[in-house]
């Protein structure tokens, strides 16, 4: 697994009998993980591969859902990477783990001669650089070709000091191009030049158009039921995976409030707790309630509150009355609550480091949403299949004043 926190993601993963369950060599007999952090995910596996973070890495990123014009964002390495340094000057990370593992295993397209050009000169990939600079060179090259940079240019943003081996990574002709795109943060071409003459055609309009039918989903099959999905947008009751309703396992009456999970501003995407200085600006998340409902239930913002789910787990929290919440519901922002990445103490060598405690202060609804358990002993968590995600919303739950 690389880059990934499946317990952290997954509604009702964080459980500790779900735990187990991936800690069990019968179910998953070999675990690896790269990661920067050790992660709820990454701590259960068994070997840990150090990777690198942002601003140590490479990345070439379409825009799609961004904005309708056409272009992809390149992120390329800042600053050296923090990872240990291999003995051929390599840093470890994702990339070069791959490649090495591969090279052992005999799988084609890695090592010498890994990377075959359309005059049918071959190229090596041992590195991170091997792969993105190419592919920064296809993007410098797409359509018309974007200028060279200039040698003054160049040494301006100290692209002139980059190591050799990106340039070797890249033909002589293509490196200014690359260093043109680098230097730019993408490449990216006029929004008009993204749609046909006649305004419905075009790279935005095939990427971009609404469908209210979609044949590829109506003819897709549910993995767990076999069942066919609809072609059209519907409402369905909020199903475990296995598509049962809530409803039809536990009483609406008993459980009549849901969650909703957001991402908040004082932690960053990645789920990582974010610097003492955000994290002094908001060092716990809350239950967010609307006004009525709270009123209904006695519970006044600030109040100690306990929310239960029908499995029994419970969460305990500050409440936050606020407008915006929707009735019969209850927000709760991600990324807090931490039981790793930080917050727990970690042995390596026989040397503790301390974890941090303020990295798992707050609640995650993790540990809380609801699962159905199958005669054959299977869970089926909460899931969208409208949208065919994790049913990281939802759930039933009462919430009481502590």
């Amino acid at each position: 697994s690389w880059e990934t926190n499946t317990l952290e993601a997954s509604p009702g993963a964080m459980r500790d009998e779900f735990i187990e369950k991936l800690k069990d060599t019968s179910v998953v007999p070999l675990h690896v993980a790269c990661d920067v952090v050790m992660g709820e995910h990454a701590q259960l596996a068994d070997y840990v591969v150090p990777d690198t973070n942002p601003y140590e890495s490479f990345g070439v990123v379409t825009q799609e859902g961004y904005y309708h014009g056409k272009g992809s964002t390149v992120r390329w390495r800042v600053t050296e990477p923090g990872t240990m340094k291999l003995a051929d000057g390599r840093f470890a990370c994702w990339e070069a783990f791959l490649v090495d593992v591969a090279k052992v295993c005999g799988v084609p397209g890695y090592g010498d001669d890994a990377i075959t050009d359309m005059e049918g000169k071959s190229y090596a990939f041992a590195d991170a650089p091997d792969f993105f600079l190419k592919a920064v060179a296809n993007l410098a090259y797409d359509g018309t070709p974007v200028p060279d940079i200039t040698e003054k240019e160049a040494h301006l943003q100290g692209l002139d000091e980059l190591p050799a081996s990106w340039k070797a990574a890249v033909k002589p002709e293509e490196w200014p191009k690359v260093l043109n795109v680098l230097s730019r943060g993408g490449r990216f071409w006029p929004v008009k030049d993204a749609f046909g003459a006649d305004g419905r055609s075009g790279y935005a309009v095939k990427d971009y158009q609404t469908l209210v039918y979609t044949e590829v989903r109506g003819t897709m099959k549910n993995s767990f039921t076999g069942a066919y999905h609809s072609g059209i947008m519907e409402y369905h009751p909020q199903p475990f995976a296995d598509l049962t309703p809530l409803s039809k396992v536990y009483p609406e009456t008993e459980y009549p409030f849901i969650s909703n999970n957001y991402k908040p501003r004082f932690r960053s995407v990645s789920m990582l707790a974010n610097s003492p200085i955000m994290m002094d600006l908001c060092d716990h998340n809350y239950i967010e309630m609307n006004a009525d409902d709270a009123k209904a239930l006695g519970i006044s913002d600030g109040d100690n509150v306990v929310v239960t789910a029908p499995t029994g787990e419970v969460m305990n929290g500050e409440a936050m009355v606020r407008g915006g919440q929707a009735k019969g519901s209850f927000g709760v922002a991600f990324g807090y609550g931490h039981r790793a990445y930080g917050a727990q103490d970690v042995t390596i060598d026989g040397e503790t480091r301390a974890g941090n405690k303020a990295i798992g202060a707050g609640v995650h609804l993790a540990t809380m949403q609801d699962a159905q358990v199958s005669k054959n002993g299977t869970q089926y968590f909460l899931a969208d299949p409208d949208c065919a995600v994790p049913g990281r919303n939802g759930g039933m739950y009462k919430i009481e004043k502590a």
